[in-house]
């Protein structure tokens, strides 16, 4: 009877938790409070204890529970029936006390298990995060003269392959490299970090080797950079996109190579006029030995750059409406005449609008410059 089997599982250390029938066993297990274990007998009025494990496999949410059936119901295909049902052990009725006893024990070992793993999962997440702050993230300049920059990011909840980074050379060269690995998770979040850091090494090799603060043309730095990293990228199946550009405050002007990155979207000062500006290379692991084209951008004071990730345009309404190029285009244009963070900050509103609740598919990277007077320094704000 239920009061013998109580007492039992009491003096075994247990604080069992008593349903009369199936309705009040289902309302007790769905508790945010409700018990690790569960003891259901097969046969129940109002709900069966198989019913009820099949509700509590269904369930998107909620406490997880060791399921064990109790019932007289000892062939084959009720076994079977019963663990395909959500169970997740078998009891035959008349039961033994030290049977019970030991898939008790089996149960609390299993939880004991999914609770180390998931405190593990916890801490790999906490690591990404930190890898994502440290290495996916640039550090925005904020003392250079004739630029600002601004770059935010809306994570979509799992840490993925997306990165940017800035690199400084004298007063008059910035260097912004955006990208994004294929995938999501540790293997992306792994190789954007190093992607990112190998742009680094190449270019801090270059200034030493040739002892000038001048940096390499960009086509033979994506040429080195692609050597390194397409046997990775070949072991791991993977991929990344890129856009890599050099601001040259000297010459007024843009150069880009864009490895099947989204293209940066140019907002002109002077014509108010919005251009996409893209490239014909494939992205990083495609191919071992193309060759990369440099494209030209002419720059006035003024003008507005926004690098930015596919998490942007692809962003889907609950209809599947994609947010697109067309509407980056005029949100940006119709911010273009306020401050840079008024612009990233309006951008991203207008993005969360757009996908009016639903979940964000994919990682939401903006990086915005604006270049002004040389006598101005830009601010920008990191994320």
């Amino acid at each position: 009877s239920r009061t013998i089997l109580e007492h039992i599982v009491g003096n075994w250390g247990y604080e069992p938790v008593v349903a009369a029938e199936g309705q009040e066993a289902w309302d007790v297990l769905n508790r945010p409070d409700a018990p690790e274990l569960a003891l259901l007998d097969w046969e129940m009025p109002g709900v069966s204890g198989v019913e009820i494990c099949q509700r509590l496999r269904k369930r998107a949410e909620g406490p997880s529970t060791y399921l064990i059936l109790l019932t007289s119901k000892g062939q084959r295909e009720d076994i079977v029936a019963g663990l395909v049902a959500g169970a997740d052990d078998y009891l035959t009725k008349p039961y033994d006390r030290d049977e019970l006893r030991a898939r008790l024990n089996v149960g609390r070992r299993i939880l004991q298990l999914q609770a180390d793993l998931a405190g593990r999962l916890r801490d790999i997440e906490d690591t990404l995060l930190c890898i994502q702050e440290s290495f996916l993230c640039g550090r925005v300049p904020t003392d250079l003269s004739g630029i600002e920059v601004v770059a935010r990011t809306i994570a979509h909840g799992q840490v993925a392959g997306d990165f940017y980074d800035f690199h400084t050379h004298g007063n008059d060269l910035l260097d912004i490299v955006v990208g994004d690995v294929m995938g999501k998770g540790m293997r992306a979040s792994l190789l954007g970090a190093a992607l990112a850091t190998r742009f680094l090494r190449c270019l801090r090799e270059h200034a030493a080797s040739s002892g000038s603060v001048a940096p390499p043309p960009l086509a033979g730095l994506l040429a080195r950079v692609r050597d390194e990293v397409f046997p990775q990228f070949l072991e791991t199946e993977s991929f990344a996109t890129v856009c890599y550009a050099r601001v040259d405050l000297a010459r007024r002007c843009l150069e880009l190579v864009d490895c099947g990155h989204p293209p940066l979207l140019h907002v002109s000062a002077q014509t108010g006029e919005a251009t996409f500006v893209g490239g014909s290379n494939m992205p990083l692991g495609f191919s071992p030995d193309e060759d990369f084209v440099v494209a030209t951008l002419p720059l006035a004071p003024g003008d507005l750059l926004v690098f930015y990730s596919d998490g942007v345009t692809e962003a889907t309404d609950r209809s599947g409406r994609m947010y697109g190029e067309e509407r980056l285009a005029c949100t940006v244009k119709l911010q273009a005449g306020n401050s840079l963070r008024d612009v990233v900050g309006g951008l991203l509103s207008d993005i969360v609008t757009h996908v009016a609740g639903t979940a964000i598919a994919d990682d939401v990277t903006c990086v915005a410059l604006r270049v002004c007077p040389p006598q101005t320094t830009g601010r920008g704000n990191q994320r």
